[in-house]
């Protein structure tokens, strides 16, 4: 008897531990929308990502990251005003993600407006210092503005999270420094 009830309670264990799993791992519906969003955008299907993103949205309209992938749409089809604005917006109402002020910066960036593009770059490090692609974004504002040394030592930052660096950055910051630039 002693034996019966030792097997229902280990029985009953697996079972528990089998529906835990189960259902911790199911991702809530706007996830499921945002993940097919962002292959969509990755395939640069840009229209049928909007809609998944939208549809994320209509489940949960305060979901930041699905908003901040709305405002990359926005800015891959060439509407980087409404981008701009609805980064504004995000940054208000999520201030502590990274991928705004990152995307913000780049914007500024085009708009030769570097102490914004500066000040958004390092506060999207600020928050999250392993945010790689931000480092590359650095390193481009720095080569721009002709200081060769602090891009380097932003590549040598990007790398050290697994970010590569682009070709053209590479050559550019090495034809004007001692410096050799390795990438696994």
């Amino acid at each position: 008897m002693i034996k019966r009830n030792l097997l229902v309670l280990c029985a009953l264990g697996i079972l528990v531990c089998l529906a835990t799993t189960f259902w911790g791992c199911m991702k809530k519906p706007e996830e499921v929308a945002l993940d097919k969003g962002i292959q969509l955008l990755l395939d640069k299907r840009y229209a049928e990502a909007m809609v998944a993103i939208n549809k994320a949205l209509e489940i949960n309209p305060n979901y930041a990251l699905a908003r901040y992938n709305h405002a990359l749409v926005l800015q891959q089809q060439g509407d980087v005003d409404t981008a701009f604005k609805e980064l504004n917006d995000l940054i208000k109402t999520a201030p502590n993600i990274p991928q705004p002020y990152n995307m913000r910066g780049k914007i500024y960036a085009d708009r030769n407006q570097w102490d914004k593009a500066f000040a958004d770059y390092q506060k999207s490090i600020q928050i999250n210092n392993t945010y790689g692609i931000v480092y590359v974004n650095l390193a481009k504002a720095y080569a721009y503005k002709g200081d060769y040394e602090k891009a380097y030592q932003n590549v040598r930052k990007a790398i050290a999270t697994g970010n590569s660096i682009p070709t053209y950055l590479q050559q550019d910051i090495e034809s004007h420094t001692k410096y050799k630039i390795v990438q696994d």
